[in-house]
């Protein structure tokens, strides 16, 4: 939300939708991000309402930081599993995330994303504006993620990795 609330006031051109978040955790980004028009918050919501909303959206942003502390010295970042990427990946929208290791073993920038610094604002504004500016190329990118998340990161694919590691180790 720290990146988003920088983006607010620089991507006029955007409406920032958010969903998830309650309690205090919400009522505070609803008051830090007040003076902005471009915001909706949603708070929580069941995963079909929004599956049915993915439709309605021009992109994602994962804005994974670079540091996520879980508890007193312990960082997340390095072996997070980011499963709104494969959301994200099967909407068939671009998608525009985090520039991290754990992120890159998913996704490609330019291929089937377009990844920025977590910590520049101006690489996420540079990347909106190609949302508005290049459609064709973005739902080219956007496409790749959706054929990887079809060929690479299914089921059936997952059954294969293990049972191909399994032979390995025999």
């Amino acid at each position: 939300m720290e990146l988003i609330q920088k983006l607010l006031p620089i991507a006029d051109f955007c409406h920032f939708h958010i969903i998830g978040g309650q309690g205090d955790e919400l009522e505070l980004w609803q008051e830090r991000c007040s003076d902005s028009e471009n915001i909706t918050f949603y708070g929580f919501l069941s995963p079909a309402v929004v599956e049915s909303m993915r439709t309605q959206f021009d992109c994602f942003l994962a804005p994974f930081q670079l540091n996520v502390m879980i508890g007193p010295g312990t960082d997340a970042a390095k072996w997070m599993s980011p499963l709104k990427i494969f959301e994200y990946m099967a909407s068939g929208k671009l998608i525009i995330a985090s520039d991290l290791p754990v992120i890159r073993e998913v996704l490609e920038h330019e291929f089937n994303a377009l990844l920025c610094r977590p910590d520049n604002p101006l690489e996420w504004l540079s990347a909106l504006r190609r949302v508005r500016d290049e459609q064709e190329r973005c739902a080219e990118i956007a496409e790749n993620a959706l054929e990887v998340i079809r060929t690479k990161y299914t089921w059936l694919e997952r059954a294969r990795q293990i049972l191909k590691n399994e032979l390995a180790m025999q």
